[in-house]
């Protein structure tokens, strides 16, 4: 997450990945799925 933030990138949080919820989000998440649906919809939407 910081190395995407300190790059200007949009940065992207999962739950189901090493890191807890409140650990990205205090990291600056952009955006924080809960299932790989998720990012498909993101991507297509955006």
């Amino acid at each position: 997450m910081k190395t995407g933030k300190n790059g200007g990138m949009f940065s992207l949080g999962v739950s189901w990945g090493f890191r807890s919820r409140q650990e990205l989000i205090e990291s600056g998440a952009d955006l924080l799925i809960d299932h790989p649906s998720e990012l498909i919809s993101h991507v297509i939407d955006h």
